[in-house]
């Protein structure tokens, strides 16, 4: 039988510190770095797992990432177990890393389509309507795909001053079909573009697809519009008519 615990290397930290996996079994206990950090105070001891808050939007990843360890780690345990084999600290270790590394070099064969896909799925179980990710954010993404003649990935649009995003900004402004059958979108339109974007990349980033990147440069656009209102003076003088017209 083994047991699985999460401790962080320093509980007294004043900043972030490192959360360990501790596996106990036949006697023996093995110590693995989980590679995440977290600040003790978002740490629940009991639960042994990162308090999700929105001050801390990587919890969910890093929890999930946490229950893998915990699923390989036993896992592993069990093949051996299994074949009657007591494995030594160096060769459980060995398994469990083994299991990691095949996790994380699966999802790097996926495509970013595969994983747009998967975002959507999400989406349908928190919200109604996910048209604007869909239709509208995979119909522009599939056209500047198409534009630049490269298949997108998470590399192509990191790239601040790179091809996806200089065809990206001139497609959504001077191509992309808008309500009145016109070529360019309208500044606000472009904006909320941007933030389905950053939506998906977000989401990317906390299922731990890809490392994160600065994403600025695709800022949520919005346009001032016309506050259309009466002065003081004006709304004296407007009284001052109703008052004549009154008496007239």
């Amino acid at each position: 039988m083994i047991k699985i615990n999460f401790n962080l290397r320093d509980a007294k930290a004043k900043g972030k510190t490192s959360v360990i996996m501790i596996c106990y079994y036949s006697g023996v206990r093995i110590k693995i770095s989980t590679g995440i950090q977290v600040v003790p105070k978002e740490w629940n001891e009991s639960k042994q797992f990162l308090r999700e808050t929105q001050d801390n939007p990587m919890a969910y990843s890093s929890n999930k990432r946490l229950n893998l360890f915990r699923k390989y780690a036993s896992e592993s345990y069990e093949e051996f177990y299994s074949n009657n084999e007591n494995p030594t600290t160096t060769q459980l270790k060995n398994r469990i890393k083994e299991r990691l590394s095949n996790e994380v070099d699966i999802r790097k064969v996926k495509d970013l389509w595969y994983h747009f896909d998967k975002f959507i799925e999400d989406k349908k179980k928190r919200v109604k309507n996910v048209g604007d990710y869909n239709n509208a954010l995979r119909k522009h993404l599939k056209e500047v795909e198409k534009l630049i003649n490269v298949k997108l990935s998470y590399t192509i649009i990191k790239q601040n001053n790179g091809l996806f995003y200089d065809t990206w900004e001139n497609y959504l402004r001077n191509e992309a079909i808008n309500s009145s059958g016109e070529n360019g979108l309208r500044l606000n339109t472009i904006g909320k573009q941007n933030k389905n974007l950053k939506a998906f990349l977000n989401w990317s980033f906390r299922e731990s697809i890809t490392s994160q990147f600065n994403l600025s440069h695709y800022p949520t656009y919005q346009e001032e519009r016309d506050s259309i209102y009466l002065s003081e003076e004006e709304l004296e003088k407007f009284k001052e008519l109703e008052i004549k017209e009154v008496f007239d």
